[in-house]
């Protein structure tokens, strides 16, 4: 396993499917890169529910295909200092958890409102 990778960065590489869930083992990981993409789907909870999901600052998902609404796991995410999600097919309704957050953290450009639950 990738025990000391701090950055996953694969940004514009044509990836299709949807977002591996082993990205959530990753136990050093700060920074998760995958805008540029035709990834789809939701975005899988167990990426964000780890001990060591603590510690990721950058999160950035933009020009995909993803569904659904961001994770409330986001909300766990302390150290969190950019979550980028703009360009997806994703509803705008931030969970109260992630709502929470500093809201300079999100870039929700393409919604015409953003809601907490």
């Amino acid at each position: 396993m990738l025990r000391g990778l701090t950055s996953l960065d694969l940004t514009y590489n044509a990836l299709t499917g949807t977002i591996p869930t082993e990205i959530g083992a990753l136990p050093a990981i700060v920074q998760l890169k995958l805008e540029g993409n035709q990834l789809s789907g939701r975005i899988p909870y167990c990426v964000f529910h780890c001990a060591a999901a603590a510690q990721i600052e950058v999160v950035s998902l933009f020009d995909n295909q993803l569904t659904g609404a961001i994770p409330t796991e986001v909300g766990l995410l302390t150290q969190l200092k950019q979550f980028w999600s703009f360009g997806n097919r994703m509803n705008c309704t931030l969970p109260t958890e992630v709502a929470v957050l500093s809201p300079s953290l999100f870039d929700t450009d393409d919604c015409d409102e953003v809601q907490d639950q």
